[in-house]
């Protein structure tokens, strides 16, 4: 292919070398016109110039002011060129803004014209433009010394023969050599440029083409002169460029962007056509291609890219403002726009510091720029803590940011970013979760944490002033009973009322603080003495006992407390509440609702409740319990047909103890479940062994605690308790409180049926004495109803009781439940029962309690 352009007519290529040269000159480039002038007797003149619009003529009185040198020279900038400003073509049409040119030289090394390019945008050019800007160059040099030739005289010009001597060689056959080099030179040029150059006469039929052309349509397609436009490209990309081809060949330069085909896919393409005129015809064109597939695949990862950042900036929870290298603000995101109140076309162009406004929350001090801060550091900064945004409408904004520099691909700074956030939800939830942390959920009381360091700063402050700081430990007294007869919904509301009319016993200065579960405490600081807390804590146990009503429930409870003073008792935070505690529990035990000043004796018996626990816990291991059983006796065979099993810590050390000495201790260490599991297997395994001894064994009564019910396992353990002893489940009676039965009813009447489905027997205890509502025992399948011995103790005597203990046994019996009466040790107490027909009676009139061997010996059927 590379002889196509020598086989181009020599008229043809005479006429058109410069302007081809001209043209490609624009084309490498990216340049809208190029020019080249020819310097004649010390003044430049027009040849030819390329990229003209139709009608556009050049001023050529100008032309001589151009900043020709005679070495390349490029001008980026004419505005910024104080000898440029005023030129003709700067001022004027094409107005021009960057100016490149390449100085043309004969043969002799003369300066005989120059080739240069103009655009009307500020610019430069790349190494490869200029390269390719320079060899064109040595074309034009060869093609106008033609042109100059031809019009020169004919003369010789002597050479050195072969033989010394003197020949002529005529000027047609210099200049036709020329010429070919020309070619040549442009051929190489043309085929070495990363552009397609092509030429096709009027007829559209290809002239010639260089490598890139070529290879851009793949050699498959034997492309070959004569071709046309049509056959190469196809008849879709020909109808596209059909439009473009007729306004080249009426005379005008047609630029356009275009898909063309290639050999492995449809690549995207610049095209210039730009005709070829002779005689004022048009009689051909070049076709110059840029392929700009890289580019546009390019300029669409930037645009997605883009987009993306778009996306983002406009959707994340942050404010984002950029800034030129002078602090300037070039963009501001849309939560920018919130947080300052600023927009972004009214930010743009002004001083980052008039939109940013920050300052100290607390002094009002403006703070500095922190954008300016990391320019001059070149270095990431941020603001300090406690700063506030002052708003284009004046109000305040808590914020945080931080500002980084924006580096260009050499790593020099172009700019700022500064990246912020509103920080008032933030310092709001921080106050919120400071205040969680230090206060309860409930009732928004002080909890433990903040009173512990207020009773340390109390103390100081006592230290320092001669004064004393008291402590009170608070307790609801039977607060239990509450939430398992009614609920914890009811329990916590009563807790609220509690701390509400504790509030109402203290001053400002002092401190009310739930412990937890049904626990306070209040904090006394400088008082005069131990009096002044105990006047406090008597008007706290008259506010607390007056009713409440929650709920339509009128409850009446009531409180213990203990009383500890700095420093007569201790001397430190801790030591008072520890025997703040202590004083507490003495109060329980002289009967509650009275509080009790801590003594140096109640420290003797909190050591010996610690024992008692640590003894109770090894107990537990080792299995130091013992059951008795106290008979049940029916009122109308007077024969024993049961017993309930109560338990006995049989300690190797003190011996026999009594329940009423461990039981609290068990519930409140968490023991009492594993306690409750062995009573349940050593009463199976006892009934039992009264089996294998030959004896028909009792129906035997265990007692359950509301712990026990609520465990995930108690099913399970009976289950197994009575496999594994072949005892059946009638052989066994459980008995609960009405307080085990009203927590949480509907789950309870759950499980009672399935209970009474494995077959076993049901019984409230100690009936009376709670907080149930008797239409409740309508869905409970409970087979016995127990009078508490409250009750049965006085009916001989208090006629009250009497009509109590009548009306249980008349509901039960409406019930069709069976009634028991605990508690009878007087004949009265029996025939009173028997004249209402109470179904059975325990008490010490019959049978203390007796061990198992005595229980069989005396009460039992050998078989």
């Amino acid at each position: 292919m590379s002889e196509n352009l020598i086989d181009v007519s020599s008229e043809l290529a005479e006429r058109s070398a410069l302007r081809a040269v001209a043209a490609l000159a624009a084309h490498v480039c990216a340049a809208p016109i190029a020019l080249i002038a020819a310097l004649q007797r010390g003044r430049y003149r027009l040849v030819v110039a390329s990229g003209l619009r139709a009608g556009q003529r050049l001023d050529e009185r100008a032309l001589g002011d151009l900043p020709w040198r005679e070495q390349y020279t490029e001008i980026n900038d004419t505005q910024r060129e104080a000898g440029l400003r005023e030129h003709l073509w700067v001022r004027n049409a094409p107005h021009v803004r960057f100016f490149a040119c390449v100085p043309l030289r004969d043969s002799a090394g003369q300066l005989c014209g120059s080739l240069c390019v103009l655009d009307g945008v500020p610019r430069g050019l790349n190494a490869v433009q200029r390269a390719a800007f320079e060899q064109l160059a040595l074309v034009a040099v060869q093609a106008m010394m033609r042109e100059v030739g031809e019009r020169a005289p004919q003369q010789s010009s002597p050479t050195q023969g072969s033989e010394g001597e003197t020949q002529t060689s005529s000027p047609s056959e210099q200049s036709h050599s020329e010429l070919v080099v020309a070619h040549q030179r442009l051929r190489e040029i043309a085929d070495n440029m990363p552009v397609l150059i092509s030429y096709v006469d009027r007829q559209e039929r290809y002239q010639f083409f260089n490598r890139a052309y070529r290879e851009w349509f793949g050699h498959e397609s034997k492309i070959e002169p004569g071709m046309t436009i049509a056959d190469l490209i196809g008849p879709e990309s020909y109808e596209r460029a059909q439009p473009n081809i007729q306004r080249c060949l009426r005379g005008e330069k047609v630029t356009f962007e275009n898909f063309l085909p290639s050999r492995d896919r449809r690549r995207h393409a610049l095209v210039n056509y730009v005709p070829q005129v002779s005689g004022g015809e048009v009689v051909g064109f070049y076709i110059l291609g840029t392929d700009l597939t890289a580019q546009k695949e390019a300029e669409e990862q930037l645009f997605q890219e883009k987009e993306r950042l778009a996306v983002t900036l406009q959707s994340i929870g942050d404010g984002v403002i950029t800034t030129d290298t002078r602090g300037n603000i070039t963009y501001m995101n849309p939560l920018a726009e919130a947080l300052t109140g600023w927009r972004n076309s009214q930010a743009v162009t002004r001083p980052l510091s008039e939109v940013f406004t920050i300052a100290d929350a607390q002094t009002k001090q403006r703070a500095a720029d922190p954008v300016m801060l990391a320019l001059a550091t070149n270095t990431a900064s941020g603001l300090a803590l406690n700063t506030v945004l002052l708003r284009a409408d004046g109000s305040e904004l808590p914020i945080e940011d931080s500002a980084a520099p924006i580096h260009d691909r050499g790593g020099s700074v172009i700019g700022g970013v500064l990246v912020f956030r509103d920080m008032s939800a933030t310092q709001a939830m921080a106050v919120r979760m400071t205040h969680l942390a230090q206060h309860d959920a409930l009732t928004h009381l002080p909890n433990r944490l903040l009173l512990k360091d207020r009773v340390v700063q109390a103390i100081v402050r006592a230290s320092r002033h001669t004064t004393r700081v008291a402590l009170i430990f608070l307790d609801l007294d039977r607060f239990k009973h509450v939430n398992d007869s009614l609920g914890h919904a009811i329990g916590d509301k009563l807790l609220q009322s509690v701390a509400e009319r504790l509030l109402g016993c203290v001053r400002a200065t002092d401190t009310v603080c739930r412990q937890g579960g049904d626990e306070f405490v209040v904090l006394l600081p400088e008082i005069d003495d131990g009096a002044q807390a105990a006047r406090v804590a008597e008007k706290i146990l008259s506010a607390v006992a007056q009713p409440y009503l929650i709920d339509a429930h009128e409850l009446h409870i009531s409180m213990s407390a203990g009383i500890s003073i700095y420093p007569d008792d201790a001397q430190d935070a801790e030591a008072m509440s520890k025997n703040a505690d202590s004083a507490m529990y003495h109060a329980k035990e002289q009967g509650r609702n009275n509080f009790q000043f801590f003594t140096p004796e109640l420290n003797t018996r909190v050591q010996a409740r610690a024992s008692l626990e640590s003894n109770l816990r090894r107990a537990l291991r080792r299995e130091e319990f013992v059951l008795h059983y106290q008979p049940k006796v029916c009122l109308r065979t007077e024969r024993v047909i049961g017993a309930e099993a109560l338990l006995r810590w049989q300690h190797p050390e003190l011996g026999l103890i009594a329940p009423d000495r461990f039981i609290g201790v068990a519930e409140e260490a968490g023991m009492i479940v594993p306690l409750g599991q062995w009573v349940v297997r050593a009463v199976c395994e006892q009934i039992g062994a009264w089996a294998a001894a030959g004896r028909d064994p009792l129906p035997i009564a265990i007692n359950v605690s509301g712990a026990q019910m609520r465990d995930k396992g108690f099913m399970q353990d009976l289950r197994h308790a009575c496999a594994d002893t072949s005892v059946h489940p009638g052989l066994i009676e459980l008995e609960l409180t009405e307080s085990v039965l009203m927590h949480d009813v509907p789950a309870t009447a759950e499980l009672l049926r399935a209970l009474k489905g494995m077959g076993l027997r049901l019984s409230i205890d100690d009936f009376g004495t709670g907080y149930s509502s008797l239409s409740y025992l309508k869905r409970f399948p409970i087979d016995a109803l127990k009078i508490d011995r409250s009750f049965v103790r006085d009916i001989s005597s208090d006629p009250d009781d009497a009509a109590i203990v009548s009306a249980i046994i008349s509901m039960a019996k409406s019930l069709k439940q069976e009634v028991v009466a605990e508690g009878v040790e007087t004949q009265a107490q029996l025939e009173f029962l028997r004249q209402r027909q109470c179904d059975q009676m325990q008490g010490f009139l019959f049978s203390r309690p007796v061990t198992a061997q005595s229980l069989a010996q005396q009460f039992f059927v050998a078989r």
